[in-house]
């Protein structure tokens, strides 16, 4: 089966040296149905992100979700560009847009979570994750809470969630 590039639209494109950006945006640039595909209009977005083409970036990342405003990789995808060179104000700005619409609550505060955890922003990311366990109880952010206490040195709070999460387990069980 041959790959396509819309199968590598997630948080970066699978390639390592600069001239495969670039030989890879040149075959995108000419595909057919650039004006009507989110995914190809991601995938050129993502090519000049990590070529540091911070213009065309955006605007091809910003044509995707026109396209496709459900495409939640390509909502992702620009939140990251916004963290490299906007701000985590901007990138809130960017999940409060999406908590607006259609897009599946949990996955955008999940995501706006871990953007917070990934700009070193602990105390905030914790307070993300409790609400998140809150509204959605699921294991994985009680987990998620664990290491930010790791990280952050704070081994009791840390002993404490894993305590909580083997009860769970029982209570599962």
């Amino acid at each position: 089966m041959e790959e396509t590039y819309s199968n590598k639209s997630y948080r970066g494109l699978w390639l390592d040296e600069e001239s495969e950006y670039e030989d890879l945006l040149k075959k995108l640039l000419t595909q057919q149905d650039i004006e009507t595909n989110s995914h190809l209009n991601n995938n050129i977005g993502l090519a000049y992100f990590e070529l540091s083409n911070k213009k065309e970036a955006y605007i091809y990342l910003k044509k995707s979700i026109e396209i496709s405003p459900l495409n939640f990789n390509a909502h992702i995808n620009l939140t990251d560009y916004l963290l490299a060179y906007e701000g985590i104000e901007k990138v809130e700005d960017h999940f409060k847009q999406m908590l607006k619409s259609n897009i599946d609550k949990e996955q955008v505060q999940f995501n706006w979570a871990l953007k917070l955890g990934e700009n070193k922003n602990y105390s905030e990311a914790l307070k993300a994750y409790k609400v998140l366990f809150k509204t959605y109880p699921n294991e994985q952010y009680l987990k998620n809470q664990a290491y930010l206490y790791k990280e952050t040195g704070q081994k009791e709070l840390e002993k404490q969630i894993w305590k909580e999460i083997n009860a769970l387990k029982k209570t599962n069980a």
